[in-house]
């Protein structure tokens, strides 16, 4: 159905005395400066997540770690060399920081969707189930999907949607939760609130060490 373009591993969990580096940090913000690939600022990284890390989160734009590996893949994979014509982008569960740089990109025709639109008071999402997607075949040339299939109970069907609705040839940019010390896929029913949700996926980071796979896939 796919193939497979590039693979990208970031480690999620990297600083364990974040702490220290975050005083550090509010100390000495100039010091701790760091150049943002999304918003293109010098700014300082701060803590963020259910699993607090430092040097993680933009100041300015609010991109975590996982939201610039994705921005950077774009640009080094699709922005640089494919929009000298207009584009259909589909963006499920759309971080703002990237939509917020993307959607201002005139030959991009954006569609940023998700099951609850409610979550992004700042995006335009349309309501759609990934599972179900309301569009025609062939439909699109660009789907990006960070952090969202982990969360579908049957994977395939969100694969077999988007191999629906994109173009021959078009990409997907995927990403998802990894850890190589974690043999087998690790799935469990009751993890469906986001108390249990929370719960696991500290759990699963401080145990298993999670890192963001992503995947660059091309349609044949």
């Amino acid at each position: 159905m796919y193939k497979l373009i590039v693979d990208i591993i970031a480690r999620i969990i990297f600083v364990r005395k974040y702490r220290e580096n975050f005083l550090k940090s509010a100390l000495n913000k100039e010091k701790y400066k760091y150049k943002c690939n999304v918003c293109g600022n010098m700014a300082v990284f701060l803590m963020a997540g259910s699993n607090p890390l430092s040097n993680k989160k933009c100041s300015i734009c609010g991109s975590t770690e996982r939201n610039r590996l994705l921005y950077m893949a774009l640009q080094n994979f699709y922005l640089n060399d494919k929009l000298d014509k207009k584009i259909k982008l589909l963006h499920t569960a759309p971080e703002e920081c990237i939509y917020k740089y993307l959607s201002k990109n005139k030959n991009i025709e954006y569609y940023p969707t998700d099951i609850s639109p409610y979550l992004y008071p700042n995006v335009p999402c349309i309501e759609a189930d990934v599972t179900n997607l309301p569009f025609e075949n062939n439909f699109f040339d660009l789907i990006i999907s960070s952090h969202v299939i982990e969360h579908i109970e049957d994977e395939n069907k969100i694969l077999s949607e988007f191999n629906r609705v994109l173009k021959d040839d078009g990409l997907i940019f995927l990403s998802f939760p990894y850890s190589p010390q974690y043999k087998k896929t690790f799935e469990d029913a009751s993890v469906n609130t986001p108390k249990t949700s929370l719960d696991q996926t500290l759990y699963m980071s401080l145990k298993f060490s999670l890192k963001n796979m992503l995947l660059i896939l091309r349609k044949k």
